[in-house]
């Protein structure tokens, strides 16, 4: 009787001895703290046995691969515990959807995972549950989690993140951060971490996420749509930012090669085009300090002549409208103020001249409607008595000559 007695209690303080002493980060709101412990193993697996579940203890095997069951002793596997998994060496792991928390430094330093697998289920992941995996370069978080302690993926190897709309808690340098100095979990601020300024936060506009990647100035991407990020916009599809031409809602816009919608005056292959403050292509006519412009229906700026609404305008290599007095290929032209080009008879400063169907301005003889008029070097119609070459004639108050 002694003997047995003896080997119970012997057992009951070895166990007691070899147990981790923070096995599970509780809260004050911990539903496991309320139930009664018990250690077991499974397997490779050391578990913690509640009365209606169960959490994952640590773990001794040697497979590259490992999947944490889902029940055992059909208890609901629901938990990971603290430090669990540190320094495991295995690639690949899978989480089962029974698994609501992962606690604090749970898979911390292991080097060598390269997979990690989370399901439907999760909620919590906890402080540096994942710090120094550093052959982790991608992780899809479960639509269910809704809180990423601090330093939860330091010095991963991650360059980017979906984060869910779930998730309305990102603790302290969670992602994007390497060479992260913590005690007693709070960060070393003495010893500043290396941010990973190229970092990349894909999340849904307004949410948790874009708050953590513009406290941390991270970049930031939704998944389709318009998005307006320190002061500058974008319009990204499938989380991808669109760069080069993009037609959305029957309107042509213009990304350069970092995304970033252009406003104002571009040059694009060669031709000059001009996009709104709302960054749409303009087409048609546009007065930009104090000129006009046109932009044709590919929204390339227009120089040279152009015909509209059977009229003539013309447009200097600027793109600029031209208006007055213009000399073109060696002719002189001359339009109104609205930019159409003259034919025909037009009084300017007092004299009159006469412009022919293609606009240019006559000078010498000019016969109309059977009458005479003559035109000097400068394009005035005379008027009076005038030596034309060897020949003296008149020229009445009208221009007609009198002795043609």
């Amino acid at each position: 009787m002694f003997k047995k007695l003896f080997a119970v209690l012997l057992s009951l303080f070895l166990t007691a001895a070899v147990l981790p002493q923070s096995v599970y980060a509780e809260s004050e709101t911990d539903e496991f703290e309320e139930e009664e412990e018990e250690y077991l193993e499974f397997g490779d697996f050391t578990y913690i046995r509640y009365k209606t579940q169960v959490m994952i203890a640590g773990y001794t095997g040697s497979e590259s691969e490992v999947t944490i069951p889902e029940k055992i002793d059909d208890l609901p596997v629901t938990g990971i515990g603290t430090n669990a998994f540190e320094y495991c060496e295995f690639q690949s792991v899978t989480i089962p959807s029974s698994v609501k928390r992962i606690n604090d430094y749970a898979f911390a330093s292991c080097y060598s995972l390269k997979q990690l697998n989370l399901c439907e289920g999760l909620e919590e992941i906890g402080y540096c549950a994942f710090v120094y995996c550093m052959s982790l370069y991608n992780v899809e978080i479960p639509d269910s989690v809704t809180c990423i302690k601090g330093g939860a993926f330091s010095d991963c190897r991650l360059a980017s993140v979906k984060i869910p709309e779930s998730v309305t808690e990102i603790g302290s340098k969670a992602f994007g951060y390497n060479h992260v100095h913590y005690e007693d979990n709070e960060f070393d601020n003495d010893n500043r971490p290396n941010i990973i300024t190229d970092f990349v936060i894909c999340g849904i506009e307004g949410s948790e996420a874009e708050k953590y990647a513009e406290e941390n100035k991270f970049l930031f991407r939704i998944e389709n749509g318009w998005l307006e990020w320190f002061d500058k916009r974008y319009f990204f599809e499938d989380y991808v930012p669109v760069t080069g031409w993009k037609k959305h809602q029957k309107r042509w816009y213009w990304f350069d090669p970092d995304g970033v919608m252009v406003t104002g005056w571009k040059k694009i292959s060669n031709k000059w085009y001009w996009f709104e403050a709302d960054g749409a292509m303009a087409t048609g006519w546009k007065k930009l300090s104090g000129k006009w412009y046109y932009f044709g229906s590919s929204g390339a700026m227009k120089t040279g002549w152009l015909r509209q609404s059977g009229k003539w305008y013309y447009f200097n290599r600027s793109g600029a409208m031209l208006k007055g007095w213009q000399k073109i290929a060696k002719k002189w032209y001359y339009f109104l103020s609205s930019g159409a080009m003259v034919t025909g008879w037009k009084k300017i400063g007092g004299k009159w001249y006469y412009f022919q169907s293609s606009g240019a301005m006559k000078t010498g003889w000019l016969k109309l409607s059977g009458k005479w008029y003559y035109f000097n070097s400068s394009g005035a119609m005379v008027t009076g008595t005038v030596k034309i070459g060897s020949k003296t004639y008149t020229f009445n108050s009208s221009g007609v000559c009198q002795n043609p």
